[in-house]
């Protein structure tokens, strides 16, 4: 796919601004560390609930069935979609990406666990 750069200037979807939350202190844990030590990732919020949710609770799961949570988990596939788009049109843009990701990290990764551990098995 080879997009003009008329193209690659417009906007992948249309985009309208809606009142930003807050910035919160996101305590917890994702699964992408050891990813983001072999390649470059990217990570952002999304909001599928009201502020003052509690975490882990059956009133997120019935949020995350609202009209607007869906709007929100579509939006934020789009913004995948488009930057997923933009780079493969881009190699330079990409280089880019690596090439910082490759200056944080060296390249190195040394996984903290000891080779010999094994997971627990119940008898």
């Amino acid at each position: 796919m080879n997009l003009s750069a008329e193209e690659l200037s417009e906007e992948p979807f249309e985009r309208s601004l809606r009142k930003m939350a807050a910035p919160v202190n996101h305590e917890g844990s994702t699964d992408t560390a050891d990813v983001s030590w072999n390649a470059p990732t990217v990570q952002f919020h999304i909001g599928t609930w009201c502020e003052g949710t509690p975490g882990h609770s059956w009133q997120v799961v019935s949020q995350g069935k609202s009209r607007y949570a869906k709007e929100m988990e579509l939006y934020a596939g789009k913004c995948i979609a488009g930057t997923i788009m933009r780079l493969f049109d881009r190699p330079e843009a990409l280089r880019e990406v690596h090439d910082e990701w490759f200056s944080k990290t060296k390249g190195a990764y040394a996984c903290p666990l000891p080779e010999n551990l094994r997971p627990f098995m119940a008898e």
